[in-house]
């Protein structure tokens, strides 16, 4: 059997999701997990045939071993962002409750990190430590105290705002440190030379980078922030019916007894109006 034909005979047995796990999985996903966990078993298949010369039933049954229970314990207790859908597929081998359980956990811890605001500062993170992430965290926190964001879509400005400022505070503390380091080596070249000398090349390149960079999120943050407003100005406006009393920040508002006033004075004005047509004219027609 040639090597495609072998990895399409193991392919073809690849495994469906348990009725137990694809039952308890929202309709809107069910599929694409499957879809996830079925290619990394191919994927993983083909690793086994062509790598390490397995036989199609030899790669069938490694694809498929979910270990022993330590190695299940192991799965269990790895990080969130750590698992992949190969190892999804073992633990849904073993148990099919055990494996949607680690799914909805990965799901809640998903939006916890984005709620939290430490999913969007991951994306500027390279070679930073947590006082880094703190600093970006206290700026997304004054953010949303002062604007108070009312669902996705103004969370998701809020914490592009809080990028692109400490985007902006970190090119501009690579700005000031280009040029004051190089102010200070003229400075020092003058006093011993008697004379001052242009800028490197390099140096000034960079100087103008960072100047460019500085500029660039600036105008990012200003134009996040315009959004921002934009956006909450053209706000649905709230519809309150049939509502007896509603409540806004301190204000109580007896709605039942104002629609009863409304109701009283236009039922007054039309009791005047059919006694004013009630009244016969006079001779000379009407005045």
């Amino acid at each position: 059997m040639s090597e495609s034909n072998a990895l399409a005979a193991a392919a073809g047995r690849c495994p469906t999701l348990p009725p137990s796990l694809t039952g308890d999985l929202p309709a809107a996903e069910a599929g694409s997990v499957a879809r996830a966990m079925a290619a990394a078993y191919h994927r993983m298949v083909t690793y086994y045939c062509r790598e390490l010369k397995r036989t199609p039933d030899e790669a069938h049954i490694q694809a498929t071993d979910a270990g022993d229970e330590q190695y299940q314990q192991q799965l269990l207790g790895k990080p969130p962002d750590q698992y992949s859908w190969w190892e999804l597929n073992l633990l849904a081998e073993k148990s099919p409750d055990v494996a949607h359980g680690v799914w909805e956990r990965l799901k809640a811890e998903a939006v916890d990190e984005l709620e939290s605001g430490h999913r969007a500062i991951q994306a500027l993170e390279f070679d930073t430590g947590p006082w880094d992430r703190a600093q970006f965290l206290a700026i997304r926190r004054g953010f949303l105290d002062e604007w108070r964001p009312r669902g996705g879509i103004e969370h998701a400005l809020i914490d592009t705002l809080a990028q692109t400022w400490a985007g902006y505070l970190w090119w501009l503390r690579q700005l000031s440190m280009v040029t004051t380091t190089e102010g200070k080596l003229e400075e020092a070249l003058l006093r011993r030379d008697g004379h001052w000398k242009p800028p490197r090349i390099g140096v000034a390149e960079t100087i103008d980078q960072s100047a460019a960079m500085v500029d660039r999120f600036h105008r990012l943050f200003l134009r996040t922030l315009r959004a921002l407003r934009d956006y909450r100005r053209h706000a649905p406006q709230v519809v309150v019916q049939n509502a007896a009393q509603v409540n806004v920040a301190s204000v109580q508002q007896n709605v039942a007894s104002d629609a009863r006033g409304v109701r009283e004075r236009v039922e007054a004005r039309l009791t005047e109006l059919e006694a004013t047509r009630a009244k016969p004219e006079s001779p000379d027609g009407p005045r």
